[in-house]
């Protein structure tokens, strides 16, 4: 289906949890494929919709946290994803590291 949709040469496509189910490897190569159709098309936008920050590759340079359909916070990767944000966001203590361009989070200590 993004596929065709690609075909079309479309301004925007949005991804709502587009990899939901699916396991590690075929995340990772859903994760390239559309980094490369955006390298094709540098008029594509991409709004991606997720719950895990692995997912947010080099291709993406702004976002936004939500929490309770409000914004909690927008702007640039590295102001939006901070470890108090994260924890606000989540309703719990979360730690996270930059590695080779990907963001990774986890959760810190939860008290029962």
């Amino acid at each position: 289906m993004i596929a065709r949709a690609l075909m079309s040469k479309p301004r925007l496509l949005v991804l709502d949890e587009p990899t939901a189910a699916v396991d590690l490897r075929g995340r990772e190569e859903f994760l390239e494929s559309i980094t490369a159709a955006c390298r094709q098309n540098t008029e594509l936008t991409v709004l991606l919709v997720t719950h895990y920050t692995e997912e947010i590759t080099g291709l993406f340079t702004n976002a936004a946290l939500i929490k309770n359909g409000r914004f909690l916070c927008q702007g640039g990767l590295k102001t939006v994803f901070t470890e108090t944000n994260l924890s606000e966001l989540f309703g719990i203590p979360v730690k996270l590291v930059l590695e080779n361009g990907r963001i990774l989070s986890w959760a810190g200590e939860v008290k029962a």
